[in-house]
């Protein structure tokens, strides 16, 4: 099957990975939209014409289902795509919720962006326990080096020291960049449990074995973003640029 699978920048390939490690034999289609990043501070309208042009890029490329492999876009904006287009569409957010309920979850915290919290989603839709919301605006920046990452260690400091202070154990990573962070979200918090959406998606998703391919597009290509995708993928990827 052609799978379609984006985000605003390189935090959709931690989704990918871990399709491509629980689904190895499919023709995935991955598509960076690093000219607009970041999603998470742009309003619902701005961000649905943007992620429209990325829906038609991936159909123009005959995918069969696309995965949303952003945290901002599916807490926004995803009924919204769902009306609009026949092909299926899976979000990101759906089977962690899912997860958390079968593990019992009581105490959680959510790290996302500020478009992410601002909907609420995990708070709605888990209201039967404590969830705190954390909108961490500058970590997508520092990962996809918007932002100097000397202040890096600032801001984690900034955006988890309640969660530090109420000893949160249970850390929802709500933007698909974070999983890039963990380990220094676990340096600061000690011993917690990180869930990462993308793990969660792949490891509850049935995909038919097909064969394999992968494409790798980003809207604009900068210098040493092959580098970050090789290391993030642990393989050598041409990248082609495309704007839409």
């Amino acid at each position: 099957m052609r799978i379609g699978v984006f985000d605003s920048g390189i935090g959709g390939l931690t989704v990918l990975k871990e399709l491509i490690k629980y689904h190895k034999n499919q023709e995935y289609i991955y598509f960076g939209d690093t000219q607009n990043l970041p999603y998470g501070v742009k309003s619902k309208e701005e961000l649905f014409d943007i992620v429209c042009k990325v829906i038609d890029f991936l159909i123009s490329e005959d995918v069969k289902i696309i995965f949303i492999a952003c945290g901002t876009v599916s807490s926004t904006i995803y009924q919204e795509l769902r009306q609009k287009y026949k092909i299926p569409i899976v979000n990101i957010i759906d089977t962690t919720i899912a997860e958390i309920r079968r593990n019992k979850i009581t105490d959680l915290a959510v790290l996302a962006t500020p478009a992410t919290i601002g909907s609420h989603i995990f708070k709605n839709k888990l209201n039967d326990i404590n969830v705190m919301e954390i909108s961490c605006s500058q970590f997508v920046p520092i990962i996809e080096d918007k932002v100097d990452k000397k202040f890096k260690k600032i801001y984690i400091e900034q955006y988890l020291k309640e969660v530090k202070k109420e000893r949160i154990k249970d850390i929802v990573l709500g933007c698909t960049h974070y999983p890039l962070l963990e380990d220094d979200i676990k340096a600061y918090l000690g011993e917690v449990n990180c869930y990462n959406m993308g793990t969660v998606l792949a490891r509850s998703t049935y995909l038919k074995p097909d064969k394999e391919d992968l494409k790798v597009y980003f809207s604009h290509k900068y210098d040493g973003l092959d580098i970050k995708v090789n290391n993030i993928l642990e393989r050598k990827i041409d990248i082609i640029e495309k704007q839409i």
